[in-house]
């Protein structure tokens, strides 16, 4: 696999969904809000830490720890794909929450000082990135001595029909080939040098 190319497709793809992604943000955010409070109930945020969001897209997940982390904390949501950033910007400013910084990086190359977040979220962003492993590296580096990193990603295709269904339904609309549901599904096991 190209990395490069990988990564240049894949923001396109976020940046082209965004508009979509937006008109249905309040069903979207409604649908997955027991993945998102389940996140934040792990990572247990305290008023003044800091909490990263990698891949935050529409940032409910970041927001929810967002008001947690009052007085004096910080959330900062981060997504490769500008447009997705401009949703999280009007969720933020609709729930008036001081102490959030929305900002463009990649999940592989955290803009960070090391040592410097209390907590990492990351709802169903790793699974899609060219080099997961190389985020897991910059995550350990990010946090704080005690620091939590709470991750979510899909089950197998044969564990989660709700992503065949969706994969096989996107296919058929578009004309292409239905892929062929694996054994193993998606998941891809990375391991932290």
């Amino acid at each position: 696999m190209d990395h490069d190319a990988y990564r240049k497709q894949s923001i396109e793809r976020w940046e082209r969904a965004a508009p979509g992604w937006a008109s249905q943000r309040a069903r979207w955010q409604r649908d997955t809000a027991p993945v998102s409070f389940r996140m934040v109930e792990l990572a247990d945020p305290q008023p003044g830490q800091t909490v990263l969001e990698l891949a935050c897209g529409a940032g409910d997940t970041g927001l929810l720890a967002a008001e947690l982390v009052r007085p004096g904390g910080k959330a900062i949501l981060t997504d490769a794909a500008e447009p997705m950033l401009d949703i999280a910007r009007s969720r933020a400013e609709e729930l008036d929450l001081p102490g959030v910084e929305i900002k463009a990086m990649d999940a592989e190359w955290i803009d960070l000082p090391t040592a410097s977040v209390d907590t990492i979220l990351c709802r169903w962003g790793l699974m899609l990135l060219a080099d997961p492993s190389a985020s897991l590296r910059e995550c350990r580096r990010v946090l704080r001595p005690g620091g939590r990193l709470v991750l979510s990603a899909w089950a197998p295709e044969t564990e989660n029909p709700w992503t065949a269904i969706a994969q096989e339904e996107a296919s058929r609309m578009l004309g292409l080939a239905t892929p062929a549901t694996s054994k193993e599904g998606g998941a891809r096991h990375v391991r932290v040098a």
